[in-house]
C-alpha cells in the first residue's frame, strides 16, 4: 500500500475540484445552447443544481468504479500468480540431471555429460558460496570411485528427481541449505 502524504492528498482534491468544475461549466454551456437555440423553457437555478449535483457527486461515481476496477484488476493478478508454473533459474536450468537405474548423469550447458554409475558413489556432498542471490550458491558433488564426480546447481532440471533418489540412500541427510558461507556439506557417504 504506496504512502499517502500531503502532495498526493492535495493532488486528489485538486483533481477533484478540476473535474467537479468541469462538470459544472459544461452543464452551464448545455444551459447557454439551450436559451440561444432552443424553445425549451429551462429555469437556471435547475441547471445550476443539476450542474453542482453533477460535478460534485460525478467525480465521486468515476472514482468509486476506477477503484472498483483497479482491485478487480489486482485481486485476479494475484489469483493468476496462485496457476502459473514458477520460472526455472537460468542458468542453473541449462544443466540437466538425469538419474536412471544404473547411472547418474549431468548434461552441463556447454554440452559435456558426466556420469557415474549408482554402485560406484562414494559420497554426496553440497558446497554453498557466498555469490546468491545473484549467482549459483548451492552445489550438489556426487563424488565416485576413482575421482569421477558430477556437479549441478540447485535448480538443475530435474534435480527433485536426483533429489528424490538421495532420500532413499541410508541416513541420507541434506545440509547446507541455509548457509551463505564458502562451505562443503557432506549429506551422504558410503560405508
Amino acid at each position: 500500500m504506496p504512502k499517502i502524504t500531503k502532495h498526493i492528498l492535495w493532488k486528489w482534491v485538486y483533481n477533484y475540484l478540476v473535474v467537479s468544475m468541469g462538470f459544472f461549466t459544461l452543464n452551464f454551456f448545455i444551459y447557454i445552447f439551450i436559451k440561444l437555440f432552443g424553445n425549451l423553457e429551462v429555469p437556471i437555478v435547475d441547471t445550476l443544481i443539476l450542474s453542482i449535483k453533477f460535478g460534485l457527486l460525478l467525480p465521486l461515481y468515476l472514482v468509486g468504479f476506477w477503484a472498483f476496477c483497479g482491485g478487480s484488476i489486482k485481486l485476479l493478478g494475484l489469483i493468476s500468480k496462485q496457476f502459473r508454473k514458477p520460472k526455472p533459474l537460468l542458468p542453473e536450468n541449462k544443466f540437466i540431471v538425469e538419474v536412471t537405474d544404473t547411472t547418474f548423469s549431468v548434461a552441463n550447458p556447454d554440452g559435456t555429460v558426466a556420469a557415474i554409475s549408482l554402485k560406484d558413489i562414494t559420497s554426496i556432498i553440497v558446497e554453498t558460496n557466498d555469490t546468491g542471490p545473484w549467482g549459483t550458491d548451492v552445489w550438489f558433488i556426487i563424488a565416485g570411485q576413482d575421482g569421477k564426480s558430477c556437479a549441478y546447481p540447485m535448480g538443475a532440471t530435474n534435480d527433485l528427481l536426483a533429489l528424490d533418489y538421495y532420500t532413499t540412500l541410508p541416513s541420507f541427510e541434506l545440509k547446507g541449505m541455509n548457509s551463505t558461507e564458502n562451505a562443503q556439506f557432506v549429506c551422504w557417504e558410503k560405508n
